[in-house]
C-alpha cells in the first residue's frame, strides 16, 4: 500500500506472505486508518488487514480454502466493523461476510452471473448493507432484517457489469456501470 500522510507517497508492506494481494479492496475507518480485504492465492482464503498503532495486523477472514473466491468489495459500517462481499464460483453467487463479536459470519446475498463482474458493496446512511451487481442485467440489493431485497435497475442483458455503488447526501443509491452491448459507461 502507498500512504500519503503529507505531500510525499510512502510505500508500506501490508503482508509479506507470498501470493497475496488479489482482488484488493480498501476502506478508511472513521479515524482515516486504512483497512484492506484481499485474496491469499497460496492459502486460497480471504485475508483482512488493519492499520493499528502504526503497524499492520493481518488475519484470515474465511475459515476454509476456497479457490472459487473472486472480486472482493470491502465496506465499513458506522462502528467501523468490516463487511466483505465476494463472488463464489462454487455457488454461482455473492456472499457477504460480516464481522461481529470477534468473528466473521457469512451469508448468501444473491445469485449472480459468472465471476461476479465487479459487484460493489456500500453501507447506506441508514447503516443498511447494499450491493450493486450483474446478473443478466444490473441489480441492486439491500439487506432488510435477515432478508435481501433484490430489484432490477437496468435489466438489459450485458448491461451492468463492473458496477460501482455510492450514496448521495440524501441517502439515495447511485450506480455507475458498463454496458457491454453499446460499450459505454452509464450512470
Amino acid at each position: 500500500v502507498w500512504l500519503r500522510p503529507g505531500t510525499l507517497w510512502q510505500p508500506e508492506t501490508v503482508d509479506s506472505d507470498r501470493l497475496v494481494g488479489n482482488f484488493i479492496s480498501l476502506a478508511l475507518d472513521s479515524r482515516d486508518q486504512p483497512q484492506i480485504a484481499y485474496f491469499d492465492r497460496k492459502n486460497k482464503r480471504i485475508k483482512f488487514a488493519q492499520y493499528l498503532n502504526r503497524s499492520w495486523r493481518t488475519s484470515f477472514v474465511t475459515e476454509r480454502s476456497d479457490p472459487g473466491i473472486i472480486n472482493l468489495s470491502l465496506a465499513l459500517d458506522a462502528n467501523d466493523q468490516p463487511q466483505v462481499l465476494y463472488y463464489d464460483n462454487a455457488i454461482a453467487g455473492l456472499v457477504l461476510l460480516r464481522f461481529n463479536a470477534n468473528r466473521w459470519t457469512p451469508g448468501f446475498v444473491a445469485r449472480a452471473s459468472p465471476d461476479g463482474l465487479g459487484a460493489s458493496l456500500k453501507i447506506s446512511p441508514e447503516t443498511v448493507s447494499c450491493v450493486s451487481f450483474y446478473d443478466s442485467g444490473l441489480k441492486f440489493a439491500r439487506l432488510v432484517g435477515d432478508e435481501w431485497q433484490v430489484e432490477p435497475v437496468d435489466p438489459e442483458p450485458g448491461v451492468g457489469v463492473y458496477s460501482s455503488l455510492a450514496f448521495d447526501t440524501l441517502g439515495n443509491p447511485q450506480i455507475s456501470y458498463y454496458d457491454q452491448a453499446t460499450r459505454k459507461l452509464k450512470f
